[in-house]
Protein backbone atom coordinates (compact mmCIF):
# COMPACT_ATOMS: atom_id res chain seq x y z
CA UNK A 1 0.00 0.00 0.00
CA UNK A 2 0.99 3.65 -0.36
CA UNK A 3 1.07 5.55 2.94
CA UNK A 4 1.30 9.33 3.15
CA UNK A 5 2.89 10.47 6.42
CA UNK A 6 2.55 14.14 7.35
CA UNK A 7 3.52 16.47 10.16
CA UNK A 8 3.83 20.17 10.93
CA UNK A 9 7.16 21.95 11.33
CA UNK A 10 8.24 20.58 14.73
CA UNK A 11 11.01 18.00 15.06
CA UNK A 12 9.54 16.70 18.31
CA UNK A 13 6.35 15.81 16.48
CA UNK A 14 8.11 14.21 13.52
CA UNK A 15 10.19 11.90 15.75
CA UNK A 16 7.33 9.56 16.87
CA UNK A 17 6.40 9.02 13.21
CA UNK A 18 9.86 7.74 12.24
CA UNK A 19 9.66 4.21 13.75
CA UNK A 20 6.25 3.68 12.13
CA UNK A 21 7.62 4.84 8.77
CA UNK A 22 10.60 2.50 9.16
CA UNK A 23 8.38 -0.51 9.91
CA UNK A 24 6.06 0.20 6.99
CA UNK A 25 9.04 0.65 4.66
CA UNK A 26 10.60 -2.60 5.90
CA UNK A 27 7.36 -4.43 5.07
CA UNK A 28 7.57 -3.26 1.48
CA UNK A 29 4.96 -0.50 1.60
CA UNK A 30 5.57 2.79 -0.20
CA UNK A 31 5.97 5.63 2.28
CA UNK A 32 5.88 9.29 1.23
CA UNK A 33 6.69 11.92 3.85
CA UNK A 34 5.07 15.36 3.54
CA UNK A 35 7.23 17.62 5.69
CA UNK A 36 8.34 21.22 5.98
CA UNK A 37 10.83 22.28 3.31
CA UNK A 38 13.84 22.13 5.63
CA UNK A 39 17.06 20.09 5.33
CA UNK A 40 16.89 19.04 9.00
CA UNK A 41 14.02 16.65 8.24
CA UNK A 42 15.97 14.91 5.48
CA UNK A 43 18.80 14.49 8.01
CA UNK A 44 16.38 13.06 10.60
CA UNK A 45 15.22 10.45 8.11
CA UNK A 46 18.79 9.59 7.08
CA UNK A 47 19.88 9.22 10.73
CA UNK A 48 16.93 6.88 11.28
CA UNK A 49 17.84 4.72 8.28
CA UNK A 50 15.08 6.12 6.06
CA UNK A 51 17.18 7.68 3.30
CA UNK A 52 15.13 5.79 0.66
CA UNK A 53 11.81 7.29 1.80
CA UNK A 54 10.70 10.07 -0.56
CA UNK A 55 10.17 13.46 1.07
CA UNK A 56 7.73 15.91 -0.49
CA UNK A 57 8.87 19.33 0.79
CA UNK A 58 5.97 21.59 1.75
CA UNK A 59 6.37 25.29 2.46
CA UNK A 60 4.44 25.86 5.69
CA UNK A 61 4.13 29.06 7.73
CA UNK A 62 6.72 29.80 10.39
CA UNK A 63 5.69 28.31 13.73
CA UNK A 64 3.65 30.62 15.92
CA UNK A 65 5.74 29.39 18.85
CA UNK A 66 8.96 30.79 17.38
CA UNK A 67 10.01 34.41 17.89
CA UNK A 68 8.43 36.58 15.22
CA UNK A 69 10.46 37.27 12.11
CA UNK A 70 10.04 40.10 9.64
CA UNK A 71 7.49 38.04 7.70
CA UNK A 72 3.94 39.35 8.21
CA UNK A 73 1.55 37.16 10.17
CA UNK A 74 -2.24 37.26 10.35
CA UNK A 75 -3.79 38.51 13.57
CA UNK A 76 -5.52 36.25 16.13
CA UNK A 77 -9.03 36.87 14.75
CA UNK A 78 -7.97 35.96 11.23
CA UNK A 79 -6.26 32.79 12.49
CA UNK A 80 -9.41 31.78 14.38
CA UNK A 81 -11.54 32.46 11.32
CA UNK A 82 -9.37 29.96 9.42
CA UNK A 83 -9.92 27.27 12.04
CA UNK A 84 -7.31 28.11 14.67
CA UNK A 85 -3.50 27.95 14.99
CA UNK A 86 -3.18 24.34 13.83
CA UNK A 87 -5.26 25.01 10.73
CA UNK A 88 -3.03 28.00 9.94
CA UNK A 89 0.22 26.11 10.55
CA UNK A 90 -0.62 23.02 8.46
CA UNK A 91 -2.93 24.34 5.70
CA UNK A 92 -0.43 23.83 2.81
CA UNK A 93 -0.37 20.08 3.53
CA UNK A 94 -3.96 19.77 2.28
CA UNK A 95 -3.15 20.76 -1.30
CA UNK A 96 0.23 19.00 -1.23
CA UNK A 97 -1.35 15.61 -0.46
CA UNK A 98 -4.31 16.12 -2.80
CA UNK A 99 -2.15 17.17 -5.75
CA UNK A 100 0.59 14.59 -5.29
CA UNK A 101 1.14 12.35 -8.32
CA UNK A 102 0.19 9.11 -6.55
CA UNK A 103 -2.88 9.14 -4.29
CA UNK A 104 -2.26 7.33 -0.99
CA UNK A 105 -4.25 4.40 0.38
CA UNK A 106 -3.85 5.77 3.90
CA UNK A 107 -2.79 8.99 5.60
CA UNK A 108 -0.89 8.83 8.90
CA UNK A 109 -0.34 12.18 10.56
CA UNK A 110 0.56 13.81 13.83
CA UNK A 111 -2.33 15.04 15.99
CA UNK A 112 -1.29 18.65 15.38
CA UNK A 113 -1.76 18.18 11.62
CA UNK A 114 -5.50 18.46 10.88
CA UNK A 115 -5.01 19.51 7.24
CA UNK A 116 -3.57 16.07 6.44
CA UNK A 117 -6.62 14.31 7.88
CA UNK A 118 -8.90 16.59 5.88
CA UNK A 119 -6.93 15.68 2.76
CA UNK A 120 -7.61 12.00 3.48
CA UNK A 121 -11.33 12.71 3.81
CA UNK A 122 -11.30 14.67 0.54
CA UNK A 123 -9.60 11.71 -1.20
CA UNK A 124 -11.96 9.19 0.40
CA UNK A 125 -9.18 7.25 2.15
CA UNK A 126 -8.82 6.49 5.87
CA UNK A 127 -6.50 8.44 8.14
CA UNK A 128 -4.94 7.55 11.47
CA UNK A 129 -3.73 10.02 14.10
CA UNK A 130 -0.44 9.54 15.97
CA UNK A 131 -0.63 10.90 19.53
CA UNK A 132 2.61 10.89 21.63
CA UNK A 133 1.31 12.46 24.85
CA UNK A 134 -0.32 11.09 28.01
CA UNK A 135 -4.11 11.32 28.20
CA UNK A 136 -3.93 14.12 30.73
CA UNK A 137 -7.61 14.90 31.19
CA UNK A 138 -8.90 11.39 31.92
CA UNK A 139 -7.54 10.77 35.44
CA UNK A 140 -5.89 14.02 36.52
CA UNK A 141 -4.09 12.56 39.54
CA UNK A 142 -1.81 9.59 40.06
CA UNK A 143 -3.66 6.64 41.68
CA UNK A 144 -1.69 7.08 44.94
CA UNK A 145 -2.89 10.70 45.24
CA UNK A 146 -6.59 10.01 44.71
CA UNK A 147 -9.03 10.10 47.62
CA UNK A 148 -12.37 8.35 47.82
CA UNK A 149 -14.15 11.45 49.11
CA UNK A 150 -12.93 13.83 46.41
CA UNK A 151 -12.92 11.44 43.45
CA UNK A 152 -16.52 12.20 42.38
CA UNK A 153 -15.82 15.95 42.41
CA UNK A 154 -12.53 15.52 40.54
CA UNK A 155 -14.13 13.23 37.96
CA UNK A 156 -17.04 15.59 37.41
CA UNK A 157 -14.74 18.60 37.00
CA UNK A 158 -12.52 16.72 34.53
CA UNK A 159 -15.57 15.56 32.58
CA UNK A 160 -16.98 19.08 32.23
CA UNK A 161 -13.56 20.54 31.33
CA UNK A 162 -12.97 17.86 28.68
CA UNK A 163 -16.44 18.37 27.21
CA UNK A 164 -15.92 22.14 26.98
CA UNK A 165 -12.48 21.74 25.36
CA UNK A 166 -13.83 19.18 22.88
CA UNK A 167 -16.56 21.53 21.72
CA UNK A 168 -14.17 24.43 21.22
CA UNK A 169 -11.85 22.22 19.17
CA UNK A 170 -14.76 20.74 17.23
CA UNK A 171 -16.00 24.23 16.30
CA UNK A 172 -12.52 25.21 15.07
CA UNK A 173 -12.09 21.97 13.12
CA UNK A 174 -15.48 22.32 11.43
CA UNK A 175 -14.70 25.91 10.53
CA UNK A 176 -11.49 24.70 8.87
CA UNK A 177 -13.38 21.94 7.05
CA UNK A 178 -16.13 24.27 5.86
CA UNK A 179 -13.50 26.38 4.06
CA UNK A 180 -12.47 23.21 2.21
CA UNK A 181 -16.01 22.18 1.34
CA UNK A 182 -15.88 19.11 3.61
CA UNK A 183 -18.79 17.91 5.77
CA UNK A 184 -18.62 18.68 9.50
CA UNK A 185 -17.10 16.22 11.96
CA UNK A 186 -19.24 14.66 14.66
CA UNK A 187 -16.31 14.78 17.10
CA UNK A 188 -12.98 16.59 17.31
CA UNK A 189 -10.00 14.55 16.07
CA UNK A 190 -7.11 16.28 17.88
CA UNK A 191 -6.97 14.07 20.98
CA UNK A 192 -8.40 10.67 21.99
CA UNK A 193 -11.79 10.62 23.69
CA UNK A 194 -14.61 8.13 24.29
CA UNK A 195 -16.56 9.36 21.24
CA UNK A 196 -13.58 9.49 18.87
CA UNK A 197 -14.28 8.68 15.21
CA UNK A 198 -10.72 8.31 13.94
CA UNK A 199 -8.25 5.62 15.04
CA UNK A 200 -5.42 6.93 17.22
CA UNK A 201 -2.01 5.35 17.72
CA UNK A 202 -0.79 6.48 21.15
CA UNK A 203 2.97 6.06 21.47
CA UNK A 204 2.93 5.57 25.24
CA UNK A 205 2.04 2.38 27.12
CA UNK A 206 -0.28 1.41 29.93
CA UNK A 207 2.02 1.26 32.93
CA UNK A 208 3.45 4.67 32.19
CA UNK A 209 -0.07 5.89 31.42
CA UNK A 210 -2.51 5.69 34.33
CA UNK A 211 -4.86 2.70 33.99
CA UNK A 212 -8.30 3.64 32.67
CA UNK A 213 -10.99 2.48 30.30
CA UNK A 214 -9.52 2.75 26.80
CA UNK A 215 -11.76 4.31 24.09
CA UNK A 216 -12.67 1.94 21.23
CA UNK A 217 -10.36 3.40 18.58
CA UNK A 218 -7.46 4.27 20.92
CA UNK A 219 -4.46 1.93 20.52
CA UNK A 220 -1.54 2.16 22.97
CA UNK A 221 1.48 0.90 21.02
CA UNK A 222 4.33 2.24 23.17
CA UNK A 223 7.61 3.83 22.17
CA UNK A 224 9.98 2.23 19.68
CA UNK A 225 13.80 2.41 19.74
CA UNK A 226 15.55 3.75 16.65
CA UNK A 227 17.10 1.04 14.46
CA UNK A 228 20.28 3.13 14.24
CA UNK A 229 21.61 6.22 15.97
CA UNK A 230 24.90 8.15 16.03
CA UNK A 231 27.37 7.30 18.78
CA UNK A 232 29.41 9.82 20.80
CA UNK A 233 32.62 10.55 18.92
CA UNK A 234 35.59 12.90 18.87
CA UNK A 235 36.35 14.87 22.04
CA UNK A 236 32.96 14.02 23.56
CA UNK A 237 33.53 10.30 23.05
CA UNK A 238 36.99 10.50 24.64
CA UNK A 239 35.63 12.54 27.59
CA UNK A 240 32.92 9.95 28.18
CA UNK A 241 35.36 7.03 28.20
CA UNK A 242 37.68 8.86 30.64
CA UNK A 243 35.01 9.33 33.31
CA UNK A 244 35.34 7.29 36.49
CA UNK A 245 32.23 8.81 38.09
CA UNK A 246 28.65 8.10 37.00
CA UNK A 247 27.57 10.54 34.28
CA UNK A 248 24.53 12.81 34.54
CA UNK A 249 23.12 13.99 31.20
CA UNK A 250 21.23 17.31 31.17
CA UNK A 251 19.11 18.27 28.15
CA UNK A 252 15.94 20.34 27.82
CA UNK A 253 15.11 19.84 24.16
CA UNK A 254 14.99 22.30 21.28
CA UNK A 255 11.88 24.23 22.36
CA UNK A 256 12.81 25.11 25.95
CA UNK A 257 14.02 28.68 26.39
CA UNK A 258 15.90 29.33 29.62
CA UNK A 259 15.70 32.57 31.55
CA UNK A 260 19.06 33.80 32.80
CA UNK A 261 18.21 33.28 36.48
CA UNK A 262 16.96 29.74 35.83
CA UNK A 263 19.98 28.89 33.66
CA UNK A 264 22.51 30.06 36.23
CA UNK A 265 20.69 28.37 39.12
CA UNK A 266 20.78 25.08 37.22
CA UNK A 267 24.50 25.53 36.50
CA UNK A 268 25.13 26.10 40.22
CA UNK A 269 23.34 22.86 41.11
CA UNK A 270 25.22 20.91 38.48
CA UNK A 271 28.60 22.35 39.53
CA UNK A 272 27.85 21.35 43.11
CA UNK A 273 27.31 17.75 41.99
CA UNK A 274 30.63 17.74 40.15
CA UNK A 275 32.56 19.54 42.91
CA UNK A 276 31.36 17.06 45.55
CA UNK A 277 32.52 14.15 43.40
CA UNK A 278 29.01 12.75 43.05
CA UNK A 279 28.91 12.64 39.27
CA UNK A 280 30.39 13.90 36.03
CA UNK A 281 27.92 16.25 34.33
CA UNK A 282 27.28 16.77 30.62
CA UNK A 283 24.87 19.57 29.68
CA UNK A 284 23.46 19.94 26.17
CA UNK A 285 22.70 23.66 25.86
CA UNK A 286 22.15 25.43 22.49
CA UNK A 287 24.77 28.00 21.49
CA UNK A 288 22.40 30.97 21.73
CA UNK A 289 21.41 30.06 25.30
CA UNK A 290 25.00 29.57 26.46
CA UNK A 291 25.19 33.38 26.40
CA UNK A 292 23.02 33.35 29.54
CA UNK A 293 25.87 31.80 31.54
CA UNK A 294 28.69 33.82 33.13
CA UNK A 295 31.45 34.72 30.69
CA UNK A 296 34.15 32.08 30.36
CA UNK A 297 32.15 29.43 32.21
CA UNK A 298 32.78 26.78 29.54
CA UNK A 299 36.50 26.91 30.24
CA UNK A 300 36.30 27.07 34.04
CA UNK A 301 33.26 24.99 34.97
CA UNK A 302 33.43 21.38 36.13
CA UNK A 303 30.33 20.82 33.99
CA UNK A 304 30.95 19.89 30.34
CA UNK A 305 28.70 22.02 28.10
CA UNK A 306 27.94 21.04 24.50
CA UNK A 307 25.62 22.65 21.97
CA UNK A 308 24.44 19.24 20.73
CA UNK A 309 24.87 15.64 21.87
CA UNK A 310 23.61 12.29 20.49
CA UNK A 311 21.00 11.97 23.23
CA UNK A 312 19.76 8.40 22.78
CA UNK A 313 23.29 7.00 22.51
CA UNK A 314 24.26 8.78 25.73
CA UNK A 315 21.16 7.56 27.54
CA UNK A 316 22.07 4.02 26.44
CA UNK A 317 25.66 4.35 27.65
CA UNK A 318 26.41 2.25 30.77
CA UNK A 319 28.10 5.21 32.51
CA UNK A 320 24.98 7.41 32.30
CA UNK A 321 23.15 7.18 35.64
CA UNK A 322 20.54 9.94 35.41
CA UNK A 323 18.88 12.28 32.93
CA UNK A 324 17.89 15.81 33.99
CA UNK A 325 15.08 16.69 31.59
CA UNK A 326 12.17 19.01 30.83
CA UNK A 327 10.11 15.81 30.29
CA UNK A 328 9.12 16.32 26.68
CA UNK A 329 7.47 13.27 25.12
CA UNK A 330 10.47 12.20 23.00
CA UNK A 331 12.99 12.65 25.82
CA UNK A 332 10.82 10.64 28.20
CA UNK A 333 10.35 7.89 25.63
CA UNK A 334 14.08 7.64 24.92
CA UNK A 335 14.93 7.54 28.64
CA UNK A 336 12.40 4.79 29.34
CA UNK A 337 13.67 2.73 26.40
CA UNK A 338 17.26 3.22 27.64
CA UNK A 339 16.15 2.48 31.25
CA UNK A 340 17.72 5.68 32.56
CA UNK A 341 16.13 7.42 35.59
CA UNK A 342 14.77 10.92 34.93
CA UNK A 343 15.14 13.98 37.14
CA UNK A 344 11.99 15.86 36.16
CA UNK A 345 11.98 19.64 35.64
CA UNK A 346 8.75 20.08 33.64
CA UNK A 347 7.72 23.33 32.03
CA UNK A 348 4.71 23.52 29.72
CA UNK A 349 2.23 21.52 27.64
CA UNK A 350 2.45 17.74 28.25
CA UNK A 351 5.60 18.00 30.39
CA UNK A 352 3.91 18.21 33.86
CA UNK A 353 1.73 15.21 32.96
CA UNK A 354 4.78 13.23 31.83
CA UNK A 355 6.64 14.14 35.03
CA UNK A 356 3.70 13.14 37.24
CA UNK A 357 3.51 9.75 35.55
CA UNK A 358 7.26 9.18 35.87
CA UNK A 359 7.06 9.93 39.57
CA UNK A 360 3.98 7.71 39.95
CA UNK A 361 5.62 4.66 38.32
CA UNK A 362 8.88 5.17 40.21
CA UNK A 363 11.00 5.92 37.14
CA UNK A 364 11.69 9.56 37.94
CA UNK A 365 12.10 12.18 40.68
CA UNK A 366 10.21 15.45 40.46
CA UNK A 367 12.22 18.58 41.28
CA UNK A 368 10.01 20.99 43.31
CA UNK A 369 9.94 24.35 41.57
CA UNK A 370 11.78 23.09 38.48
CA UNK A 371 15.30 23.65 37.20
CA UNK A 372 15.67 27.15 38.62
CA UNK A 373 14.71 26.31 42.21
CA UNK A 374 18.03 24.75 43.24
CA UNK A 375 16.74 21.22 43.85
CA UNK A 376 18.34 19.40 40.94
CA UNK A 377 21.44 18.27 42.86
CA UNK A 378 19.34 16.77 45.68
CA UNK A 379 17.12 14.97 43.16
CA UNK A 380 20.14 13.50 41.36
CA UNK A 381 21.54 12.32 44.70
CA UNK A 382 18.20 10.64 45.42
CA UNK A 383 18.59 8.69 42.18
CA UNK A 384 22.20 7.79 42.94
CA UNK A 385 21.24 6.46 46.38
CA UNK A 386 18.62 4.10 44.93
CA UNK A 387 20.18 2.96 41.66
CA UNK A 388 19.14 -0.67 42.19
CA UNK A 389 15.51 0.30 42.85
CA UNK A 390 15.33 2.54 39.80
CA UNK A 391 16.95 -0.17 37.66
CA UNK A 392 14.31 -2.68 38.74
CA UNK A 393 11.36 -0.34 38.11
CA UNK A 394 12.75 0.82 34.76
CA UNK A 395 13.27 -2.78 33.63
CA UNK A 396 9.64 -3.50 34.46
CA UNK A 397 8.55 -0.39 32.55
CA UNK A 398 10.64 -1.39 29.53
CA UNK A 399 8.95 -4.80 29.56
CA UNK A 400 5.50 -3.15 29.50
CA UNK A 401 6.57 -0.89 26.64
CA UNK A 402 7.85 -3.88 24.67
CA UNK A 403 4.59 -5.77 25.30
CA UNK A 404 2.63 -2.85 23.79
CA UNK A 405 4.12 -3.85 20.45
CA UNK A 406 5.76 -0.62 19.27
CA UNK A 407 6.04 0.17 15.58
CA UNK A 408 5.31 -3.45 14.57
CA UNK A 409 1.89 -3.35 16.22
CA UNK A 410 1.28 0.13 14.82
CA UNK A 411 1.95 -1.18 11.31
CA UNK A 412 -0.38 -4.15 11.92
CA UNK A 413 -3.16 -1.73 12.87
CA UNK A 414 -2.52 0.47 9.83
CA UNK A 415 -2.68 -2.54 7.51
CA UNK A 416 -5.98 -3.58 9.11
CA UNK A 417 -7.40 -0.07 8.69
CA UNK A 418 -6.71 -0.20 4.94
CA UNK A 419 -7.92 -3.77 4.46
CA UNK A 420 -11.21 -3.12 6.28
CA UNK A 421 -12.03 0.08 4.41
CA UNK A 422 -13.66 3.14 5.97
CA UNK A 423 -16.18 1.40 8.23
CA UNK A 424 -13.74 1.28 11.11
CA UNK A 425 -13.76 5.08 11.39
CA UNK A 426 -16.81 5.08 13.67
CA UNK A 427 -16.19 3.86 17.21
CA UNK A 428 -19.90 3.47 17.88
CA UNK A 429 -19.84 5.69 20.98
CA UNK A 430 -21.70 9.00 21.18
CA UNK A 431 -20.79 11.89 23.44
CA UNK A 432 -23.22 12.77 26.21
CA UNK A 433 -25.17 15.92 25.25
CA UNK A 434 -23.70 19.12 26.68
CA UNK A 435 -26.64 19.95 28.92
CA UNK A 436 -26.71 16.47 30.39
CA UNK A 437 -22.95 16.58 30.98
CA UNK A 438 -23.28 19.84 32.94
CA UNK A 439 -26.19 18.45 34.95
CA UNK A 440 -24.26 15.28 35.72
CA UNK A 441 -21.25 17.32 36.80
CA UNK A 442 -23.36 19.48 39.09
CA UNK A 443 -25.02 16.44 40.69
CA UNK A 444 -21.67 14.71 41.27
CA UNK A 445 -20.16 17.88 42.70
CA UNK A 446 -23.05 18.45 45.11
CA UNK A 447 -22.98 14.81 46.17
CA UNK A 448 -19.25 14.97 46.86
CA UNK A 449 -19.63 18.20 48.85
CA UNK A 450 -22.46 16.72 50.96
CA UNK A 451 -20.50 13.52 51.57
CA UNK A 452 -17.41 15.48 52.61
CA UNK A 453 -19.40 17.68 54.99
CA UNK A 454 -21.15 14.66 56.51
CA UNK A 455 -17.86 12.83 56.99
CA UNK A 456 -16.22 15.79 58.77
Amino acid sequence: MHVAVACLDMTGHVAPLLPIMAELHARGHTVTAFLQDDAKYAKMLRDFGLAEVKIVPVKMPESLLKPSSNAPRPGPLIILSRGGPLAYQTAPLFDAILKYTHAPDLVVADFFTPAAHDAADALGVPSVVVFPNPLSLLPLLAPALRTRRLDPLRTAAASVAEAALARVLLALRNRERSLRGLPPLAEQDLYPCAAMTRPFLVTTAIGFEYPHAVPPLCHFVGQSPPPKYPAPSGELGRWLEEQTLPVVLVAFGTMHVFRQKECRALLESLERLAAEGRAAVLWALPHEQQALLPEGVRASSAVRIEAFVPQFALLQHPKTCAFVSHCGANSVGEALLAQTPIVCCPGMADQPANAARLQSCGCGVLVPGGAGAGGVAAAVCQVLEDRAGFAQRLASMRQMIDEAGGAARAADILEQVVSRGGDQLDGGVRRTPWGRRLLLGAVCGCTAAIALRWHT
